[in-house]
């Protein structure tokens, strides 16, 4: 038995630099292409013997960690023990949505979110496919809102609970952030595009349609639903800027052609 926890100790510990160490891998990465006009072009560009820019290579790591590491876990229902282990994947869905933010500030970013990718699971070695990166984020969006929100059904919220609030908050801003740009960029489609039907909000969103619908129409409502419940803790809320945008989308998900 001591052997046994000693094990699942050092396999813990190892899990946590792992994940710190793609973190900050991630972070640099995502500095480097937000401060250089020069390295935000040239992540664009074909490298190695598959001609794969260094972008698309990337983004297949990060949707291979966030659709098989980070969304399954905040899918599930957390206890104390795993309170850890959440934050600090918390801490790289953060640093994910970021780099797919510096991604998405520019058309070639854009497009490729909205392909999927191949990627190569570290756990079983196959190659399959993943889900587009805006499919992902709504995935994202989506098991974080049921997380936060099957933490504030318990009577008395838990201070490891608590701690997760800014993750929370901050996962939710980036995903917001993240479709207002889709949404820009279809306006923006729409307006200069000499196709006879560019692509609308809706259509780049399609994939996840129905589950962005729930997360916008939970977001949007949540702050009331929270007052209406006695005793228990709001652990996400928004800026009433981010509740205007989210209310914007949702109208035009709902009301634009596909």
């Amino acid at each position: 038995d001591i052997r046994s926890h000693t094990r699942d100790a050092t396999d813990e510990q190892e899990e946590y630099l792992s994940v710190r160490v793609k973190r900050g891998i991630i972070q640099l990465l995502t500095h480097l292409v937000v401060s250089s006009s020069s390295v935000h072009r040239a992540i664009y560009e074909p490298t190695g013997p598959e001609g794969l820019p260094l972008a698309r290579r990337v983004l297949a790591a990060i949707l291979d960690e966030v659709d098989g590491c980070i969304v399954p876990l905040l899918s599930s229902s957390l206890s104390k023990a795993q309170a850890q282990k959440a934050l600090s994947y918390l801490e790289l869905c953060c640093s994910c949505n970021q780099f797919i933010l510096a991604l998405s500030r520019s058309n070639e970013g854009i497009q490729m979110t909205r392909y999927q990718m191949i990627v190569e699971s570290d756990k079983d070695g196959q190659t399959h496919w993943s889900h587009s990166t805006i499919s992902c984020m709504a995935l994202v969006l989506n098991s974080m809102l049921s997380c936060a929100v099957s933490m504030e059904q318990e009577e008395i919220t838990p201070k490891w609970a608590a701690d997760m609030s800014p993750y929370l908050n901050r996962i939710a801003e980036q995903c917001i952030s993240f479709f207002k740009t889709l949404q820009s960029f279809a306006h923006n489609q729409k307006r200069i595009s000499s196709k006879s039907k560019p692509p609308t909000f809706a259509s780049l969103i399609s994939e996840q349609n129905l589950v962005l619908l729930s997360c916008f129409h939970k977001l949007s409502t949540r702050e009331q639903n929270a007052d209406a419940g006695s005793g228990t803790s709001c652990l996400l809320w928004l800026r009433d800027e981010s509740k205007y945008d989210v209310q914007l989308m949702m109208e035009e998900a709902l009301y634009d052609d596909v």
